[in-house]
């Protein structure tokens, strides 16, 4: 193995979660997203997955399903703190 000289200059990139389908590391309080057109199961997903990333990484998320006149159902994911 080699090592190369000591160097400065390169900033230290940012970690990207390995799961970031849903995007929750991006989210700020008070954001929220939306998805049309999801089964019963796709909620359970979504809510599973908001709860292990909040209590994982000290955040907390509400999801509630709202019916739109003009889209139908939906389902609302917010970050609350």
């Amino acid at each position: 193995m080699k090592q190369s000289a000591i160097e400065k200059g390169d900033p230290i990139p940012e970690i990207e979660p390995r799961n970031n389908k849903y995007s929750f590391h991006k989210m700020k309080v008070g954001e929220h997203f939306t998805m049309e057109e999801f089964t019963p199961d796709d909620v359970q997903r979504v809510r599973v997955a908001a709860c292990n990333y909040g209590r994982r990484n000290d955040k907390k998320f509400i999801t509630r399903t709202v019916l739109d006149k003009k889209l139908g159902e939906l389902l609302k994911v917010w970050r609350e703190a």
